[in-house]
C-alpha cells in the first residue's frame, strides 16, 4: 500500500557520497526530515524522499559540504509533468472516462441461471425480445413488469426474476416440469394394427380384444388388438386399444460407399469480417456483407473484451470465409469397408428400435459400380402395435 502510494504522489533518488550519508542521514532522523529505502551502490549511497522532503534533505547535505545528486525521478506526478503537451493523451483519458460513465446506464451483460434443459441461448432470444440483453437502458428498464410477460410468453419457464446490479443482469429462472404424456394416449377409440410384417412374439392387451397369437405371422396393416369388445351381456362396446405386441421384423438392409468420391479442397484462400458490438450495437469494419468466394465455409467466433477481470460492454465478432474447391478423389477399399461398417453400425445403435435378435450379412466390392457394399438381413424384436382411429359413419338420410 505504502508504495503505491508513494507512485501517486511521487519521489526522488538521491545519491549521496558513501562517507558523508551517515552523517547526513542521521542528521535528517533528528529533524525529521523523511527519507526511506537507503541502499549502497558503487557510487555511494542512493537515498528515496517525497516531493515534500527532497529539499530540506539537500539543504542539510549542503550543510556537511555535500552536494546531493537527483538519479531518478518516479511517480505519477512526473509522469504527467513529461506528458503536459501531450493534449491528446488527456483528450483520450477525458473520452473514456464518458463512455465509461456513460455506458454504466446500459447493460454490459445478461447472466441466466437455473436453467437445465433450456439452453442459455434460448433463453437470451426471449429475453431480447422483450428488450432485455446487452444494451439495454438501465433506467427504462422495468424488471418485474418484463418478467411477467415473458412468463405468458414462453410457457417452457414456470419462474423468472431479473435482478440488476450496477451493469450486470442476472435472469433467475425455473423451468416448468412437463406433465409426463400417457403412455396410452386417452383420446378417441382406435384399434392396434401391425405397422410392419413379422412373427408375434409377445401379446399384452391392456385394453381391446387381442385378435393375434404368439408365432403367428402378421402382415402390415393387420388388425392385432380390436376396440370392439364384447362384455359379458353379449352387446359390444368400443374402446380404445391400448397394448404391446412384439414381434420379429426382417430388415435388408444396403450400405454402399464408393471408391470414387467428391470432396472440399481448401485453396488457402481466406477473407476475415470483423464486427465490433459496442454496448449492443454493432459496427461493421467492412464494406461488402458478401464475400467474393462461390464455395466457402464459414467460422464465427465471438470474445467479450476484459480490463483488469471486468466484462466490458465491447464484443468483437469474426467471420472467417475459407474458399474451396471440388476435387475428386480416390480412397482404398479398406478404407471403403471401414465407412460402410461404420454406417451399419450407426443403423443398429441408432434406427433399428428394438432388440437385434440375428444379422446375416454380405460383402464385398462391385467392380461395376466400383463400390464397395455390405449386405444386411437384420432380424429386430420390437413393439410393431400402431393406433388406427375408428371412424364412424352414419348411414344416409332417406329421402
Amino acid at each position: 500500500m505504502n508504495r503505491l502510494i508513494r507512485k501517486f504522489f511521487g519521489f526522488y533518488t538521491l545519491l549521496l557520497p558513501a562517507d558523508k550519508a551517515p552523517e547526513i542521514l542521521n542528521a535528517c532522523k533528528e529533524k525529521g526530515i523523511f527519507f526511506f529505502s537507503p541502499e549502497p551502490t558503487e557510487n555511494g549511497i542512493t537515498v528515496k524522499a517525497s516531493l515534500f522532503s527532497c529539499k530540506p534533505l539537500m539543504a542539510e547535505g549542503e550543510k556537511h559540504g555535500v552536494q546531493a545528486e537527483i538519479t531518478e525521478e518516479s511517480g505519477l506526478p512526473f509522469i504527467v509533468s513529461r506528458y503536459r503537451k501531450r493534449y491528446g493523451i488527456y483528450l483520450g483519458i477525458i473520452l473514456g472516462a464518458a463512455f465509461l460513465l456513460f455506458s454504466s446506464l446500459f447493460l454490459w451483460d445478461v447472466q441466466v441461471t437455473g436453467n437445465v434443459n433450456i439452453s442459455e441461448k434460448e433463453i437470451l432470444k426471449v429475453l431480447a425480445r422483450h428488450g432485455v440483453g446487452i444494451g439495454t437502458y438501465i433506467p427504462s428498464m422495468d424488471a418485474d413488469r418484463t418478467a411477467e410477460y415473458i412468463l405468458l410468453d414462453y410457457s417452457p419457464l414456470s419462474s423468472l426474476a431479473i435482478n440488476v446490479k450496477g451493469t450486470v443482469a442476472t435472469v433467475d429462472v425455473i423451468e416448468r416440469v412437463p406433465k409426463p404424456e400417457s403412455v396410452f394416449p386417452e383420446d378417441g377409440y382406435c384399434n392396434l394394427v401391425a405397422k410392419a410384417d413379422g412373427i408375434i412374439t409377445s401379446v399384452t392387451a391392456v385394453e381391446g380384444h387381442p385378435e393375434v397369437k404368439v408365432g403367428q405371422v402378421v402382415t402390415e396393416g393387420q388388425l392385432l388388438i380390436n376396440g370392439f369388445v364384447e362384455n359379458r351381456f353379449g352387446a359390444y362396446k368400443i374402446v380404445n386399444a391400448k397394448g404391446y405386441i412384439f414381434a420379429d421384423v426382417a430388415e435388408n438392409l444396403l450400405f454402399e460407399v464408393p471408391l470414387d468420391m467428391t470432396g472440399k479442397y481448401y485453396t488457402g484462400r481466406t477473407e476475415t469480417k470483423t464486427e465490433i458490438y459496442l454496448i449492443g450495437f454493432p459496427i461493421r469494419l467492412f464494406f461488402k456483407e458478401e464475400t467474393e468466394f462461390e464455395k466457402y465455409d464459414i467460422r464465427a467466433a465471438e470474445e467479450s473484451l476484459t480490463l483488469f477481470g471486468l466484462k466490458l460492454p465491447i464484443k468483437i465478432s469474426k467471420a472467417l470465409y475459407a474458399e474451396y474447391e471440388e476435387a475428386q478423389y480416390s480412397i482404398t477399399e479398406e478404407e471403403a469397408k471401414r465407412e460402410a461398417q461404420k454406417r451399419f453400425n450407426a443403423w443398429c445403435q441408432k434406427e433399428a428400435m428394438g432388440e437385434i435378435v440375428s444379422i446375416d450379412t454380405e460383402e464385398g466390392r462391385n467392380e461395376k459400380n466400383n463400390v464397395y457394399f455390405i449386405k444386411a438381413h437384420v432380424v429386430v424384436n420390437r413393439d410393431i402395435g400402431m393406433r388406427k382411429e375408428i371412424i364412424f359413419t352414419y348411414p344416409n338420410k332417406l329421402p
